[in-house]
């Protein structure tokens, strides 16, 4: 089950944010979630058979927030795994990069996708194909969509069948939606112009919108969003504080739910925001 996701970071002043739209094939799709000491996460899926695997998107206790969207379905296994395992050890950006690269270097395949990832000093992108990766970073926002920038994929996305791409679309709906997200970030100063742009709609709605709408009678594979996140940190060398923007759904119909990460919290109030979350 290939995702279409618009994933991103962007550093304003003292608050970082990472986002992510998730557009699936299944109209009713609930989220599950974890929290422990270590580490808050939205459960991933599987592409390639459809079941719950690893993480979507999270944050961890040291403040690095990650993201990931699919490229191509292949019989790998899940990046999710891979993406939970980062938030499980990684610190850093560079500590995420030299795990990725030594897993990797062991022989590891995944399914081919875009990891987005902020720490209190950069954002950055790992992009995994075939076994391989190639890595970004950037002091104020990284955007990624269901395409990569620089392994040299494009032709063997242009020329994979729409089973191999699902929700993901073709390559042209997915660098357009990478386009309009680049530009609508590129002068952003508060959450509301990430959210405004995690709302925004081509004429149709389809593929090529980073908030995609149902249609019964298009392609069985547009699916919908199905889910809209935002991670906010604000900066503190004391008390940094953490939360996460949610919406169920298209994030154009309704208002999104603030939700507080506090690692310092009891087992009862993290079982409260996993058994809360929308």
């Amino acid at each position: 089950m290939p995702d279409g996701c618009t994933i991103g970071a962007l550093n304003m002043d003292e608050k970082r944010y990472l986002f992510k739209n998730r557009d699936l094939v299944y109209p009713d799709f609930k989220d599950t979630t974890k929290f422990d000491d270590e580490a808050f996460l939205v459960t991933g899926v599987n592409i390639a058979v459809g079941k719950p695997t690893g993480a979507s998107i999270g944050i961890n206790k040291h403040g690095v927030m990650m993201a990931s969207s699919t490229v191509l379905i292949s019989q790998d296994p899940p990046y999710d795994d891979l993406l939970q395992l980062l938030l499980r050890e990684a610190k850093s950006l560079s500590e995420a990069v030299s795990i990725v690269r030594d897993d990797l270097d062991s022989g590891s395949k995944y399914q081919w996708c875009n990891f987005v990832i902020s720490d209190s000093k950069k954002v950055g992108i790992i992009e995994i194909g075939n076994g391989e990766m190639v890595t970004e970073s950037d002091v104020r926002m990284a955007v990624r969509t269901n395409h990569h920038l620089k392994l040299p994929t494009s032709k063997l996305l242009e020329s994979a069948p729409p089973e191999m791409r699902e929700a993901a679309g073709s390559l042209t709906t997915s660098r357009y939606r990478l386009q309009v997200a680049f530009a609508m970030l590129e002068d952003a100063k508060v959450l509301t112009d990430i959210t405004q742009m995690l709302s925004s709609h081509s004429e149709g709605r389809g593929f090529d919108s980073i908030c995609r709408h149902y249609h019964p009678n298009e392609n069985r594979y547009r699916g919908m969003t199905s889910y809209s996140y935002i991670l906010e940190s604000l900066e503190s060398e004391d008390s940094p504080e953490y939360r996460i923007h949610v919406v169920r759904g298209n994030p154009c119909e309704s208002a999104y739910q603030t939700l507080e990460i506090d690692f310092a919290g009891t087992p009862a109030e993290k079982d409260r925001l996993v058994s809360g979350f929308p």
